[in-house]
C-alpha cells in the first residue's frame, strides 16, 4: 500500500511529529488498516487531511475515529449536488374519478341550497340553562 495513505501519514508526521504511543509502529499500521480503503482516493484523503490538520487543537495524533469523521466530511464537501426533483405531471383523471368529483359537487350544490333555505327561517329558540331549569331536570 502506497500512496494516498502513506502521504496522510507524512503530512501527520509533519504535523504532530512522532505518535505519541507505547507502539507508534502498530499505530501507524492501525491507521493504515483502517484508511486503505481510501488508498486509491487521494483527493479525499488531503481533504481529511487538510481537515483534521487545521482543526486539530493539540499535538499529538488525532484518534483514527476523528480522522474517519473528517473522511466522511471531505466526502460530503466533494460529492456532486443531487439533481433537481423532475416535475412529472399528473396523470388525467379517468372517468371513475370525473363521475366521482361530478357526485360530490352535485351533493355541495344541494347543501348549499339546503343552507340557503334554511337561512330564510328564523333560527331556533336558544335552550334555557340556567339553573333552575338544570335543578328541575335533575328530579
Amino acid at each position: 500500500m502506497t500512496g494516498a495513505v502513506d502521504e496522510l501519514l507524512r503530512r501527520f508526521a509533519s504535523a504532530f511529529g512522532r505518535p505519541a504511543s507505547d507502539n507508534p509502529e502498530g499505530l501507524v499500521a492501525e491507521y493504515r488498516r483502517a484508511l486503505a480503503f481510501y488508498d486509491d482516493k487521494p483527493k479525499i484523503l488531503r481533504r481529511a487531511a487538510n481537515i483534521v490538520i487545521d482543526s486539530r487543537e493539540n499535538p499529538f495524533w488525532p484518534p483514527v475515529g476523528a480522522v474517519r469523521k473528517a473522511i466522511e466530511k471531505a466526502i460530503a464537501e466533494t460529492a456532486p449536488p443531487p439533481p433537481p426533483p423532475q416535475r412529472q405531471e399528473p396523470a388525467p383523471p379517468t372517468a371513475e374519478e370525473r363521475a366521482r368529483a361530478d357526485a360530490l359537487v352535485a351533493a355541495l350544490r344541494r347543501a348549499v341550497a339546503a343552507m340557503d333555505m334554511a337561512a330564510d327561517q328564523p333560527p331556533p329558540e336558544p335552550l334555557d340553562t340556567s339553573r333552575s331549569v338544570f335543578e328541575a331536570m335533575q328530579e
